[in-house]
């Protein structure tokens, strides 16, 4: 089975003598959502095996990102021969394991092929740990590993898998399941695991699977999500709809909030006509550039000024259609993205 190895940085930077300030990169893209760090922290500009290594902890598969406070780091994991779901609790100072849980989930919920059960990252507030797992529903942990709470939702239809991380926001704990037929979001009492209200949100009418896999942010008293669809806001206090407008796009990436501007990233297998890029397929690429008939390309290969072209894993070159937006199933493409950065309006 293969393994993550997992290397803090912020510890490598406390090595070389950074002064730390700030402990604490609490949820999913760090403090409040936003994806910024801390600019009073000097970090080493190259770090790898054999630069700038404190410690070096393997770990299950997983894709969610490390919840971090004072000394502790959450992660969760997923072994895919033992089919075990846990959240691990590691020492920043040496990467020990402090202790580890296995997530009482009787169906692991399907993914897609590149994704893994364990793509949620935990979310602290320095007193219990909270964690939502797909195969699952959400569950908080003491300081010391044992449960404190559960909440069961059953496994996640999503058709991909889950994507979506818990937030907090006050005293609740926030969960979405984004997905046909019957969209919600959800929100917990982090004392006790009691569920404080559940909203079920509107129907995505956007072609497409109509399913989000973003992280829901907090801002401004509100709740920002960005769905399949449209960018929607809903009140703390009872998850009532306080805005919306629309957008094409797929709602797959959590949004970014600055003071007074909403910034995300819409993307869509289709786009707008008008913005659609017309990519070559990849056996352009390989007639043009691969000279030494290896069936690959590598970087010294390509020419930096040429490497738009599709190639849709599992796909051959010649499928229907000759545009289109990029992709994460794209192999071998380069990414090309709306961003847009809007104000919100209230709607009645």
């Amino acid at each position: 089975m293969k393994n993550l190895a997992v290397s803090v940085f912020v510890c490598a930077s406390v090595a070389l003598g950074a002064e730390v300030v700030d402990d604490k990169w609490p949820q999913f893209r760090g403090p409040g959502g936003l994806g910024i760090g801390n600019d009073k922290v000097t970090l080493p500009s190259e770090f790898g095996p054999g630069k700038s290594l404190l410690w070096k902890t393997e770990l299950p598969l997983g894709h969610g990102s490390p919840c971090v406070w004072g000394d502790r780091i959450f992660v969760t994991g997923f072994d895919p021969t033992s089919r075990k779901l846990e959240v691990i609790s590691i020492n920043r100072k040496d990467g020990k394991i402090v202790w580890r849980q296995t997530v009482p989930a009787e169906e692991i919920e399907k993914a897609h092929e590149v994704s893994s059960p364990a793509t949620s990252t935990p979310v602290t507030d320095g007193e219990k740990v909270y964690v939502y797992i797909g195969s699952y529903g959400i569950l908080a942990y003491e300081w010391n590993g044992s449960l404190a709470w559960k909440y069961s939702m059953g496994v996640s239809k999503s058709p991909y898998g889950s994507g979506m991380s818990p937030v907090l926001a006050g005293d609740l704990v926030l969960v979405t399941r984004d997905y046909p037929p019957d969209p919600y979001m959800l929100a917990v009492r982090k004392k006790d695991g009691e569920l404080a209200w559940k909203m079920n949100l509107v129907k995505s009418n956007q072609m497409g699977p109509k399913t989000s896999h973003a992280t829901p942010v907090v801002w401004r008293d509100q709740i920002i999500l960005n769905r399949a669809g449209e960018v929607s806001a809903y009140a703390p206090k009872d998850g009532k709809r306080l805005w919306w407008f629309a957008t094409a796009s797929f709602g797959t990436s959590t949004l970014s909030a600055g003071d007074e501007v909403l910034y995300v990233n819409a993307f869509s297998m289709m786009g707008d006509p008008a913005g659609a890029v017309e990519l070559k397929p990849f056996s352009y690429a390989l007639e043009k550039y691969d000279t030494n008939k290896d069936g690959k390309l590598s970087e010294s290969e390509v020419p930096a000024d040429d490497l738009y072209f599709r190639k849709r894993a599992g796909m051959p070159d010649n499928i229907p259609g000759g545009t289109s937006r990029s992709s994460s199933s794209f192999e071998g493409s380069t990414a090309t993205r709306t961003v847009s950065s809007m104000k919100p309006n209230t709607i009645a």
